[in-house]
């Protein structure tokens, strides 16, 4: 595998900053972009994390920044990936560790843009017409694009944080709501945070941002899975396994140059876990 094209690092004045250097990109590799991932509040910080001061597990920032299923997806000449990471690298160390730890991972077609700059609602709204600016234009289609917000906190947030929360997601869902960017609009997904059982998976928000049963119901069918992967989950109409349909694990594998990734109700299905049962 040959060492990754790119791993840009810019602190942009505005939004408009970054799609100059996206243009650059798309213009100095020999296939068009097909697939574009973009996460805001990524970054690596620290290995390891814990869940009610108990279970302590590898973090998955990582995996955030450039998910399994890009690390892992088939190769192919005219497969070529954008991946934009949003966060605060203000912290010279902080910032080098995370290149050094993407630096890391060489995969062909792919090339990675840091963008050191915060969130505020004008230049969510900014950017967000920006890219989707370029999805159209770039005629990407929506199954191969992703934006996801990881801003979620361990602890009790603090009143700034707190407003992050939700700043970030309704600003960003709004633009995607605009009649021009309706074939992108179900694209923006949400990370469950600190749960367990959910801590791998995000969901898209504009259909279940508020669907809490729906989400039990998927906690406590992935906790069964975790503690027995070959389990049948059974479900007496097809409709309730559509939910899963919008919900992906950033630690599984991609599909090919077409689609990002199998959704979770595919592996279910691919690994046989399902089981019809009407009655």
């Amino acid at each position: 595998m040959s060492e990754m094209s790119y791993i840009s690092k810019i602190v942009p004045r505005n939004a408009e900053d970054i799609f100059v250097l996206v243009n650059s990109i798309q213009t100095n590799i020999s296939s068009i972009v097909n697939k574009v991932y973009v996460s805001i509040g990524s970054k690596y910080n620290t290995p390891y994390v814990s869940f009610n001061g108990k279970n302590e597990i590898e973090t998955n920032s990582l995996f955030q920044m450039l998910p399994w299923f890009l690390q892992m997806k088939e190769t192919y000449d005219d497969d070529q990936s954008i991946v934009i990471v949003i966060d605060d690298f203000n912290n010279k160390n902080n910032y080098v560790e995370n290149v050094n730890l993407l630096q890391s991972l060489p995969i062909e077609g792919t090339h990675i843009i840091m963008c050191n700059v915060h969130c505020t609602e004008e230049f969510l709204t900014s950017f967000v017409e920006e890219l989707t600016n370029f999805l159209r234009k770039s005629n990407i289609s929506s199954e191969n694009f992703l934006l996801c917000n990881y801003v979620k906190y361990m602890n009790v947030p603090n009143d700034f944080e707190r407003k992050s929360e939700i700043i970030i997601p309704e600003t960003i869902q709004r633009v995607l709501n605009l009649e021009q960017n309706l074939i992108y609009s179900d694209r923006f997904y949400d990370w469950f945070g600190y749960s367990c059982s959910l801590y791998n998976y995000i969901y898209c928000y504009k259909l279940y941002q508020n669907n809490y049963l729906a989400m039990r119901r998927l906690e406590t069918m992935l906790t069964q899975l975790d503690d027995d992967p070959i389990i049948k989950i059974k479900f007496r109409d097809y409709n309730e396994t559509n939910y899963w349909d919008k919900i992906y694990d950033i630690t599984s594998y991609g599909v090919d140059k077409y689609r990002l990734s199998m959704s979770l109700r595919e592996r279910l299905i691919s690994n046989n876990n399902l089981e019809y049962a009407p009655t």
